[in-house]
């Protein structure tokens, strides 16, 4: 066996001199910390299987300091070693299907790849007939053999199929964004075409999302239908007794996390205004498999715990449905009848009837597709010693495909990081390159938030070192800022629908004058002194004369915190405190209060320009505010890395795509980006997985990982 020792300065300059001298065939067998730097002891894999005694582990360097840093980088180099191995270990770890394997091993696999639970899979395998097991494999007999199962499985109400589903009071349940207001649109306006608008009616339930009653009250408007809003179970009695002679009442619920405590009083109090309300769960089809399963738990659950049960479904986003065989899951194994299916925003023309038989289809169709396209390849079962080494690769590869889908932007900051692999003297000229083709133009609305440093002027000024992109929902895009830079705001101005420009900190009263007719926001101290009533007070002294203009819940640092934003037209004015009547503003004043105590844990102060209306734009702004601490830590952090020394806007841009993938996964409400930031502290042994600074230790330690998992190209 072709065994050698490598020396660096780093556990990465030694993995590339390992690299560079074994390539894909490098087995990593010790590594530890010298005097001199960091020594490997690696392998050619493949000439021989060595034994016990054919290396012999290094006692560990005396006196090596255990800093925080360091064992930050233990862990690093510990992970870039297992990944190596398994990178061997999994090109050599499988085989083709022999043609004398069962017909039951390919169905298993093939039931598996429909993506149904392991519950169902056994079912159906216990189910398997001998007739099938003894014939050659052909697709169509097990084809029909699988929807036969399946269909048969399908819950059914006869009843209910007599009563029909447009009558009664149907409540719409589910998470956040699962489409339930949209969905309650489409029915309504489905209803509407068929029987007229004088027997439906709608109630909006959904007292925690600013704005969503104001939907929902919009599209009863368009539809002539009779509207009324509700906070809590006895206004929701009110309300259907005003509705007492509608033949169908929808009713639209807040969206609740599966793992929030409030679903159980959220049912507690529906139930108690009716006895006769039908409960229909919204299902996503985009939902990870794990999150959909507690989904339904956790609503049937809390129903059963309010004297009431869940048993009708709508099937949601089919259009996004990566596995539609998660779905045919959900239905059979917890009983579920579904009532409609979705895919698209279009009202009411994106809802349909529900064709379980299609979706059983589409589930196979996807399953022989991927059995056909891989050639019946599957992997060996990994050996005991390397088991761990296999499942810590899976979870690097399933992390970074979920960030991919999670964060936009997130492939550009992979093909920067790996520029950082190439000849330093080419990378400007890459860097460049991969800037000049980033394309801006499919966001909707970019919010460039200006760094502490840097010239504040409109018009031809460059975006600071620590910039950051917003994308129409106010969440962080990872873009080139540094091309941005070149341009003044008239340049996003003529390309974008709109652009809001936010400072962390109000600017001099210059800069104000010249952005008089722009849109912006800038984050003051409570002592900024403004006009208010032709007098001059400090932001502070405003806020129990402020209109209260929202309250909502929101997660903060930990809590279940209520947030207020009040508002209050002021005037601002320069150093010598002249009143100044063109420079009209709002002042926006920020509280969050716990929910257990009622104590304020913080207060901000926002100023804007008077134009700017969208009060949305400031809650989505909590919790940004650490951007810029965030990516200099990162830039420093950068410029110990080899590979990230000689190109500095190399350096800054992927510090601050980290920052931006940091936040923006750390303030998501996505069903799966909860499972996401889990996966993301636990692969550093964290337990605070809504930590920016844990999450951007992990996305760090996950990208020097995905440098091996991914071949190497320093062309």
């Amino acid at each position: 066996m072709s065994v050698r020792r490598f020396t660096g300065n780093s556990h990465r300059d030694a993995l590339r001199k390992v690299k560079s001298a074994f390539g894909d065939a490098a087995l990593i067998m010790t590594n530890r910390e010298t005097e001199r730097g960091v020594e490997i002891v690696a392998a050619r894999e493949g000439d021989m299987v060595p034994s016990q005694g054919d290396i012999v582990l290094a006692a560990p360097a005396p006196g090596v300091a255990a800093t925080t840093g360091e064992c930050t980088e233990d862990r690093n180099a510990q992970l870039l070693s297992e990944v190596r191995d398994l990178k061997g270990m999994i090109a050599s770890s499988t085989r083709l299907l022999q043609p004398g394997t069962s017909n039951a091993a390919r169905l298993q696999s093939l039931i598996r790849d429909m993506g149904l639970s392991e519950a169902l899979q056994s079912d159906l395998m216990l189910r398997f007939p001998e007739r099938l097991q003894e014939l050659n494999w052909q697709e169509e007999p097990m084809r029909d053999w699988l929807r036969q199962q399946l269909r048969a499985q399908l819950p059914h109400d006869d009843t209910f199929e007599r009563k029909g589903k447009d009558s009664g009071i149907l409540v719409l349940v589910g998470p956040t964004g699962s489409g339930k207001t949209t969905t309650i649109a489409k029915i309504a306006a489905r209803y509407v075409m068929s029987h007229g608008s004088e027997e439906v009616g709608l109630i909006s339930a959904d007292a925690f999302r600013v704005g969503a009653q104001d939907h929902l009250r919009e599209y009863a408007q368009l539809l002539d239908v009779s509207f009324c809003s509700v906070a809590d179970g006895v206004a929701l009695r009110q309300a259907l007794h005003e509705l007492r002679d509608k033949r169908f009442v929808l009713v639209d619920t807040s969206g609740l996390s599966q793992r929030d405590a409030r679903i159980m009083q959220q049912f507690s109090e529906l139930t108690s205004a009716s006895s006769a309300l039908e409960f229909a769960l919204l299902l996503c089809g985009n939902c990870h498999p794990l999150t959909l399963e507690e989904v339904v738990e956790a609503y049937q659950r809390s129903a059963l715990a309010a004297g009431s049960s869940i048993n009708r479904c709508i099937l949601t986003k089919l259009d996004e449905a990566c596995s539609p065989g998660l779905l045919v899951d959900a239905v059979i194994r917890f009983g579920l009848l579904p009532l409609y299916t979705t895919a698209g925003q279009r009202v009411p023309e994106d809802l349909d009837e529900p064709d379980m038989s299609a979706l059983i289809d589409m589930a196979l169709d996807r399953a022989f597709s991927q059995q056909a396209s891989r050639h019946y390849q599957v992997p060996l079962p990994p050996s005991g010693w390397s088991r761990e080494l296999f499942q810590r690769g899976r979870k690097v590869k399933l992390c970074l495909d979920k960030l991919r889908d999670a964060v936009p932007g997130f492939p550009l900051l992979e093909a920067a990081w790996d520029i950082s692999l190439l000849n330093p003297a080419w990378q400007q000229a890459r860097f460049e390159e991969l800037t000049t083709q980033t394309q801006l133009t499919a966001l909707c609305r970019p919010a460039v938030l200006w760094g502490a440093e840097g010239d504040l002027q409109c018009d031809g000024a460059n975006v600071p070192g620590h910039s950051l992109l917003l994308d129409d929902s106010l969440r962080p895009v990872i873009a080139d800022c540094g091309t941005l830079g070149e341009h003044s705001m008239i340049w996003l101005q003529a390309r974008f629908r709109a652009v809001l420009q936010i400072f962390p900190e109000l600017p001099d009263i210059d800069t104000v004058i010249r952005l008089y007719e722009s849109c912006w926001l800038a984050q003051a101290s409570p002592d900024t002194q403004v006009w208010t009533n032709d007098e001059v007070a400090a932001v502070r002294e405003l806020v129990s004369v402020a209109e209260l203009h929202a309250r909502e819940p929101l997660h903060f640092d930990g809590h279940d915190t209520t947030m207020e934003l009040r508002q209050i037209p002021v005037r601002l004015a320069g150093p010598s405190m002249r009143k100044v009547a063109q420079l009209n503003a709002r002042l926006w004043l920020v509280t969050i209060r716990a929910d257990a105590s009622g104590e304020a844990l913080i207060s901000k102060y926002w100023i804007s320009s008077e134009c700017m209306e969208d009060e949305t734009v400031i809650p989505a702004l909590i919790g940004l505010e650490r951007f810029s601490d965030l990516a200099s830590f990162s830039y420093r952090q950068l410029t110990q890395v080899p590979g990230f020394q000689c190109c500095e806007g190399l350096r800054r841009f992927v510090a601050q795509g980290l920052a931006a993938a940091a936040l923006r996964v750390q303030h998501s409400d996505h069903l799966d980006d909860y499972d996401l930031r889990a996966e993301l502290a636990a692969m550093q042994g964290q337990v605070d997985a809504r930590s920016a600074d844990t999450l951007l230790e992990s996305l760090t330690f996950l990208m020097i990982a995905r440098e091996l998992l991914v071949p190497a190209n320093t062309n």
